[in-house]
């Protein structure tokens, strides 16, 4: 027996749905939410340029990235983050992998100065509470970190959770002995620094 309803139906909403993933101003829509998880944060971020792209995974890239929040700033030539979807179907929740380089790290924790991370990379997950992860981080440049930090967006200095391991050397080492005692940094005797909470 024919249905051709059915095949109506079916092609119609195949249609439709290539046509929104086509056609709908993703770009508006990144840079609108982009925005207002910054505004919620306090801070404020702008780019130069804003390019999502679908296929084959979700991603969002920010070139000439620019972040100022009540403690800290950062600036990015280039800044990515690409959807897991096998990761935040497990964890039904976002989980994005994080790509970055030309990283600049500056304010007061840092004693206004800025540091140079020349790449970045490690995931990004939205945890419960409004909480952000971030996982497996690893960072090369004049500071050199590895680990994980665990943040509310609202007051991200103290972390909620750190394990977070950096290697410093000359003048970036005496700002973070300097800032250690704010940030709960300490010292291993093999000359790394390690933030755990």
């Amino acid at each position: 027996m024919r249905r051709p309803w059915l095949w109506a139906s079916i092609s119609f909403f195949v249609s439709f749905s290539l046509g929104v993933l086509a056609f709908a101003p993703w770009e508006g829509l990144a840079s609108s939410a982009l925005r207002g998880l910054a505004s919620g944060a306090g801070a404020s971020v702008e780019w130069a340029r804003l390019r999502v792209g679908l296929l084959p995974r979700p991603s969002v890239a920010m070139e000439g990235l620019s972040a100022r929040g009540r403690l800290l700033s950062l600036r990015a030539s280039r800044l990515e983050l690409r959807l897991k979807p096998l990761e935040s179907l497990l964890r039904l929740r976002p989980s994005l992998a994080l790509e970055g380089s030309g990283i600049s790290l500056g304010g007061v924790p840092l004693g206004g100065k800025e540091v140079s991370i020349s790449r970045l990379s490690g995931v990004v997950a939205l945890e419960g509470g409004g909480r952000i992860g971030l996982y497996s981080l690893e960072g090369l440049g004049e500071v050199e970190l590895r680990g994980d930090l665990v943040f509310s967006p609202s007051s991200p200095i103290p972390p909620l959770r750190a394990d977070l391991t950096l290697k410093v050397s000359g003048e970036i080492e005496g700002m973070v002995g300097v800032a250690a005692p704010l940030l709960g940094l300490k010292k291993g005797s093999d000359g790394l620094w390690r933030w755990s909470r």
